[in-house]
Order: C-alpha cells, then structure tokens, then sequence
C-alpha cells in the first residue's frame, strides 16, 4: 500500500511540473522599448544650438537634410533656417535653437592728445550683459593722454571701459592659426603687438585669456577684426585719429587640423587712438 501511494504522490508531481511549464510558455512575451534620447545640443558649423522640447509636424516646416549628429539626421529649413535646426522623430520635427555667442571682454582703452571729455557708446544687434563702469546709454569720461578716464557718472577712475554682450552670429572663421596650448602665450604677445596693442594692453590680454587656453592641447585661432567692426559698432566723440579693433574667436582641440594661415594686418597708432580687444570661444 505505501509503494501504491508513494507512485500516486510521484505521478501527482509529474502533472504538476507540466502544467507549471505549460502555464509559462501561455505568458505573452512583450518587447521593451528604449526610449529614444535625444541630444541636448547639436554644434554645427561651430556654432551651438539647443534643445527647446519642441516638436513641428512633418507637414508643417519645410525641411532640407544637411548632415548627421552621433547618428541623429539634422534638417535646416530651406529658407532662412540658420538660426534653427531638427531633427526628425516619430512626434515630428524636433526644433533646436541657436544659442547666443558671448563677447567677452573687451575692453576699451583711449588716448587723447589732450586731456578731455569723450563720449562712447556701442550699437550692435544684441545686448549688453555686463559693464563696468556702468554703461547708460554709452560712457562719458575725461579722458587723461596716459589712458586714465575719469567716469562723469561716479567721479570715479578707471584703466579701460569694460563690457560684455551676447549676440547671434556665425564668424568666419576659414582662416586662422593652429597653436599649442603650451605655445598660446608666445603667440598673443607676438600677433597682438604686430596688431597694434602695446604691452600694457596685450598683457591684460593675455592674462583673461591664457587660463583658458593654455589648458587645451590645441587652439584653432581666428581674429576677426574685420567683421567684428562692421557687426558692432564703436562711437565715439570727439572721433579719434586711430581706432584699433582686435576681436578673437578660438576653439580648444584635441588633433591638429587643416586650415588656411590668416593674414593679419599692421596697425601704427597716431595721434588720438582707440584700443579694444575681445574674443569669443567656441564650445
């Protein structure tokens, strides 16, 4: 009798086993899906553009495919869409907008013949973020033939008129020079002094700058002077015998990359002259 039952209990297992394997392969099997996630930036043509978490239909924007990011296909509207790029998702055109470009630095230095009043204001499409002394409107100083200014406003002394502004624009940067972070120093002295600037300013320069670049393997250096004078204007009054307007753009790089030398341009100072310098980095 107990070999009888102890068969039973066995067989009764047995069923038990098969119908639990049976129940599990009766389970449906759902694929998880990753989802998709999507870049916080895109940098094309070296200039930044963000993601603003905003979706256009298909139908809605006319698009033209310019290239890829990590994978991801980029669309440019096919008139007037530099300042946006998309890409392409099953909820629609996802819209990244291009970020300001900051000025940063410049500082404006002035050179008399004589002791003076001078008033200096800027005009650009932009705005100004920051500047010290504070500008309204524009500065007006007097003006001592060593540089020193005297603001009106505050009665107080000052070097140089400070500013800092943020701005949407695209340099051209096709031309420039490739330099050692160890090299970066040795360079600004170089180009800066064959620009125009005189130690005292290419040394402040220097010493803004040089933390940031020295740091980086590579810097892909562009001045574009030019273009930064046509782009944001400079008064000022009584007008001056010379104004001289050095602005830098530069990237850090990792590699050594092809490009075309720059051509720099000799600046003599005379007579009643005005110096500013800025630059802009490229992320």
């Amino acid at each position: 009798m107990k070999k009888i039952l102890k068969i039973i209990l066995i067989f009764t297992l047995l069923i038990n086993v098969s119908f639990s394997e049976d129940k599990k392969t009766d389970i449906p099997k759902t694929t998880i899906q990753k989802e998709v996630v999507y870049p916080d930036q895109i940098i094309w043509e070296y200039e930044i553009f963000s993601n603003t978490n905003e979706f256009y239909p298909i139908d809605s924007i006319n698009v033209k495919k310019i290239g890829e990011w990590f994978g991801f296909d980029i669309y440019e509207e096919v008139e007037g869409g530099y300042n946006s790029k998309f890409i392409k998702t099953d909820k629609g055109y996802l819209h990244y907008a291009k970020e300001d470009v900051i000025l940063k630095k410049p500082n404006i230095y002035l050179y008399p013949l004589k002791e003076e009043k001078i008033n200096v204001s800027i005009e650009f499409d932009g705005k100004i973020i920051a500047s010290y002394p504070k500008y309204n409107n524009g500065w007006s100083v007097i003006a001592k033939e060593n540089g020193e200014l005297k603001n009106l406003q505050d009665n107080r002394s000052y070097s140089y008129l400070f500013w800092e502004g943020s701005y949407k624009k695209n340099w051209d940067i096709k031309e420039g020079f490739l330099v050692k972070g160890t090299d970066t120093a040795s360079f600004l002295q170089e180009k800066l002094e064959y620009m125009g600037l005189i130690p005292k300013e290419y040394n402040e320069f220097i010493v803004y700058w040089l933390p940031i670049m020295e740091k980086n393997k590579y810097n892909y250096i562009s001045f574009v002077n030019e273009e930064y004078s046509k782009e944001i204007k400079l008064n000022v009054e009584p007008k001056p015998d010379k104004i001289i307007r050095v602005f830098m753009v530069f990237k850090g790089l990792n590699n050594e990359i092809k490009f075309n030398e720059q051509k720099l341009t000799k600046n003599e100072r005379k007579g009643f002259t005005v110096v500013e310098w800025g630059g802009s980095e490229i992320k």
